[in-house]
């Protein structure tokens, strides 16, 4: 696949991932790497919210993404 292609899909990913979760900075995205545990860390502590509660969030999230 095309480096441009990949890093264009990245960019639109941060992007809805800012939209959903607006307290999530750049770095943090960044820190988490694609870890989805750790982003699910970096929510629950600015969001205050339950581990079930991110992993419930998360997996609307991905839902509404594959639609």
């Amino acid at each position: 696949m095309d480096k441009n292609i990949i890093d264009g899909n990245l960019k639109v990913l941060r992007g809805k991932l800012h939209e959903q979760w607006g307290l999530i900075i750049g770095d943090e995205l960044e820190a988490a790497d694609g870890r989805l545990e750790m982003l699910a860390g970096r929510i629950q502590a600015r969001y205050g919210v339950s581990e079930e509660e991110v992993e419930r969030s998360l997996t609307e999230w991905e839902k509404q993404l594959t639609q």
